[in-house]
């Protein structure tokens, strides 16, 4: 054979030579050694399993994000690079609550950064596209009224429907023009994609026409 193989499997070639099984080494390396294809995110959600093997990275030429190609994952994992998800919303409920547990619909826009990581068509359930690991916090305060007395309990985060963090045991209420303290909760959470994610609250006494609490979602991506 025209060639021996280093401890990294490099080629090393003699005076010897084998044209295909040379060349056939010198591609076998490359390929061990490279691993990164590059292209739009279109592409990369058209990459076959044999196109982009598990263990290769893909870097998306459009948004600057790397992705890793796992068995599990065959659209790639995030891993690193330019926007990593993070996105937050608010609302501010016109209206009172009912005394069952119900999710939270949203503004119409985040109010920090871009919807990035998952995707909603109703901002009340967010579905997510890019898996990993992520830090959602949920917060509620009570709006004052004049002559109105609400409680508001039982903060959720809510994963797939299933509770993952409540808030805390302080309800939040408002009498007349007072606020009481805020409720919170927060959780970190791995999700896969197509996973979704909601925040819920209940009203402890419903009063129709009253301003229900000012909500908002934070949610930052960690780790694949």
């Amino acid at each position: 054979m025209g060639h021996s193989l280093s401890p990294t499997g490099k080629p090393i070639y003699n005076s010897t030579p084998e044209t295909v099984a040379d060349l056939q080494a010198a591609v076998d390396f490359a390929e061990s050694t490279g691993g990164i294809l590059k292209g739009t995110a279109t592409q990369r959600g058209n990459l076959t399993t044999a196109q982009w093997p598990v263990g290769w990275l893909f870097s998306e030429t459009d948004t600057g994000r790397l992705y890793l190609r796992t068995t599990a994952e065959t659209t790639g994992v995030l891993v690193g690079g330019k926007g990593l998800p993070h996105f937050a919303y608010q609302r501010i409920d016109p209206y009172g609550f009912d005394t069952t547990l119900a999710a939270i619909t949203y503004a119409e826009t985040p109010f920090e950064g871009e919807l990035m990581g998952f995707t909603t068509n109703n901002r009340r359930v967010f579905t997510c596209d890019i898996a990993g690991v992520y830090v959602v916090a949920a917060v509620a305060a009570a709006i004052s009224g004049a002559g109105i007395t609400e409680t508001y309990t039982n903060l959720q985060i809510q994963r797939n429907g299933v509770t993952l963090a409540a808030g805390n045991s302080q309800s939040i209420a408002r009498a007349g023009w007072f606020t009481s303290p805020t409720a919170t909760a927060s959780a970190t959470v791995r999700f896969q994609r197509g996973d979704t994610l909601q925040v819920a609250i209940q009203s402890g006494a419903a009063v129709q026409g009253a301003a229900g609490p000012n909500c908002a979602m934070f949610v930052d991506y960690l780790h694949p």
